[in-house]
């Protein structure tokens, strides 16, 4: 199997499950009525990187942001209220010009964090340039479980489990 299509497949096997679990936990019944999710900043293609929409509920100001690859691709949203994160996927992208190989690394996520309730939840995964999962930190009742260390091409280094 040639390089790019094993990158495919692996992107596959990562955005499938991924895009499954985000669109469950889409936390779109924490939009006010009305609010309507805008372009708040773009990637060099013209592509919408992050929708915003902000309201005031109360005094307190809200924001519901949607991230998205270069390619348009959904990747995950997220609550704040009144700055903090709330509920839903925080995305923190690799900067552009910062690596090694800046083409590599455009548009691939560097960290993606769940909340539930302001706390962390799920599976929080951390991203070589490449794309490839570089850890993965699990979460159960707001702490850590299981910390999972992986190469640059993918195999499990190291599994710790915090029984």
């Amino acid at each position: 199997m040639t390089k790019p299509a094993m990158w495919a497949l692996g992107g596959l096997l990562v955005a499938i499950p991924l895009g499954i679990a985000l669109w469950v936990l889409w936390p779109e019944g924490d939009l006010e009525p009305g609010c309507t999710l805008s372009p708040h900043s773009h990637w060099r293609n013209g592509q919408v990187k992050l929708d915003a929409c902000n309201w005031r509920d109360g005094g307190v100001r809200h924001s519901h942001y949607c991230a998205y690859t270069p390619d348009g691709s959904f990747v995950g949203c997220w609550i704040e209220k009144d700055g903090r994160p709330w509920s839903g996927t925080m995305v923190q992208w690799y900067p552009a010009g910062e690596e090694e190989n800046p083409k590599e690394a455009y548009g691939q996520p560097k960290l993606i964090k769940h909340f539930q309730e302001g706390r962390p939840a799920g599976v929080w995964r951390a991203y070589y340039p490449t794309g490839t999962v570089m850890s993965e930190v699990e979460f159960e009742d707001n702490l850590q479980v299981e910390i999972r260390t992986y190469s640059p091409g993918g195999d499990l280094i190291r599994r710790n489990r915090m029984d």
